[in-house]
């Protein structure tokens, strides 16, 4: 994710671009405080189900509120599953309600599915999902969802000129390159965030949008490194160029934040960390940054390979 796009990050509904049926349905169900079980949020990547699902969650929670986030590339298997269901069991400490963010849910195994979708249903806790793939969902959890399921769209030409314009420069013809945009099939808010920071920085249009075609692997990369997995992550980098370090650094650093804030101590937190250490010293530059961050990716593999 670009430093745009986590600068610009909405943080309540009326910040949000475009998704007008879902901001609808969702502020009806904040005024009258009375929410279904699950929500589920589909969308492509990038397209803002993740700031929706938080957004929603604050609302839910209440100040100071409980909120749990599952990495569903990461937390999958029945015994994340279980976990998480021993967590909803119980009244939060603070807030009004527990409220639990499974991003990318459709990684989670058909058992695991199995075994949620019961607590899902009866548990007082308020589950918000997301995903880009809903048919690896099963239909027993997407019947939960039924009465609060969003799928966003991409953003249309005047919300795209809207965004551009809190992200760049006045002066900038915002309309024009939302119209270049849209013809391109850039029109999700991360990805026009994406290409209108390399954009800025000089990078030419078309290689910052062939730059931001990429993005999808960078969550590929963050599971191979969590799975400890290093030919896997080897692969995937030969494949990212340089122009998109950033934007990998950010996801990539994100991804196994979310991991090490539910790891318990041990050999596996000890290398996320270091390796989040790292890569917050890493300057985002040239093939030199680019190199020293396969090495940190290479130790944390290693690390974490062997204490599984």
């Amino acid at each position: 994710m670009s430093q745009l796009a986590l600068d610009l990050r909405p943080r309540k509904l009326s910040e949000v671009l475009g998704a007008d049926s879902a901001k609808k349905a969702l502020q009806s169900f904040i005024d009258r405080d009375s929410f279904p079980n699950v929500f589920l949020f589909i969308g492509s990547p990038g397209c803002g189900k993740t700031t929706l699902a938080e957004i929603l969650a604050d609302a839910v929670a209440g100040p100071d509120g409980d909120i749990h986030d599952n990495n569903g590339s990461a937390e999958n298997k029945v015994e994340d599953a279980r976990a998480l269901i021993d967590i909803s069991a119980s009244r939060p400490f603070n807030g009004r309600r527990r409220v639990i963010i499974s991003n990318e849910f459709h990684m989670w195994t058909e058992s695991a599915q199995n075994a949620v979708k019961d607590t899902m249903e009866k548990s007082e806790a308020v589950w918000i999902l997301t995903t880009d793939t809903p048919e690896k969902i099963s239909q027993a959890v997407r019947s939960r969802a039924a009465a609060a399921t969003f799928e966003l769209k991409p953003l249309r030409r005047p919300d795209i000129a809207i965004l551009l314009a809190r992200a760049t420069p006045k002066g900038t013809d915002c309309l024009s390159l939302a119209v270049k945009l849209d013809e391109l099939g850039v029109n999700s808010p991360r990805e026009i965030l994406g290409v209108a920071e390399q954009y800025l920085a000089g990078v030419p249009l078309e290689e910052a949008i062939h730059g931001a075609e990429h993005e999808p692997m960078y969550n590929e990369v963050s599971a191979a490194v969590l799975s400890g997995n290093w030919t896997k992550t080897a692969g995937l980098l030969k494949q990212i160029k340089t122009p998109d370090f950033r934007a990998m650094v950010a996801v990539v650093s994100a991804k196994l934040s979310w991991a090490l804030l539910d790891e318990g101590v041990g050999p596996r937190a000890d290398a996320l960390a270091a390796c989040l250490t790292g890569i917050s010293n890493t300057q985002y530059a040239d093939g030199v940054a680019f190199g020293a961050l396969r090495g940190l990716l290479y130790k944390t593999c290693r690390a974490i390979g062997a204490s599984r």
